[in-house]
């Protein structure tokens, strides 16, 4: 075999490709009227750290499919806060938003601390939507009212048990009445998958 050495790797994945919800994340074709935000693909593309300096960088990254253009969308956070690797990111019905989480410590081997944010798709006006330090995993009702979400028992996890611990929430999408859907229990992982076409379930 060979031994290639190289400063730096960038890698893109598609979403859709790693088996997560592609109903709830993507914007649903049209049969008229389909607008340039329905036919845009959400990835992440990481770029590994060099000896010198070892932490990665990564993004999120818009693909005009039709015209295959790639746009990095990563918007200016606070502090080490950064979208969060892997994570799953979730349109709005009508493909003008993208909910996403971010691990506020910078740290993705350890993404304890965690909020929901939202961003225009064009890049602008990125928003903060939940201040727990426990949310995660975005997912917007078919009427984009509401995004269900996932919330950590902690977000500095003492024990296993913490750390699995999570049940599912729900906020307005202009920030307003949070609330629990699921009750607690220990060692229970219940996290949104899609709502229902109506949006009176999940």
């Amino acid at each position: 075999g060979w031994r290639v050495t190289v400063p730096a790797a960038i890698f893109a994945v598609a979403l859709a490709a790693c088996g997560g919800d592609d109903e709830a994340s993507s914007p649903r074709p049209q049969s008229a009227g389909r607008t340039a935000a329905q036919e845009t693909m959400v990835m992440w593309r990481g770029t590994t750290g060099r000896a010198a300096s070892p932490r990665a960088r990564y993004d999120i990254v818009v693909i005009d499919a039709p015209r295959r253009r790639l746009r990095v969308l990563t918007p200016p956070l606070e502090g080490a806060a950064r979208p969060l690797l892997f994570d799953r990111p979730s349109w709005s019905p009508d493909g003008r938003q993208i909910a996403f989480t971010v691990e506020l410590d910078g740290d993705p081997s350890a993404p304890y601390r965690t909020d929901i944010y939202v961003i225009n798709a064009d890049g602008s006006r990125v928003r903060r939507l939940t201040w727990s330090e426990r949310a995660l995993f975005p997912v917007w009702s078919p009427d984009g009212r509401t995004i269900a979400f996932a919330k950590r028992a902690s977000s500095q996890p003492r024990s296993f048990r913490e750390l699995v611990s999570m049940t599912i929430w729900a906020v307005r999408t202009d920030g307003s009445n949070e609330r629990q859907l699921v009750q607690s229990s220990r060692l229970a992982e219940d996290t949104p998958g899609a709502w229902s076409p109506d949006g009176e379930s999940l």
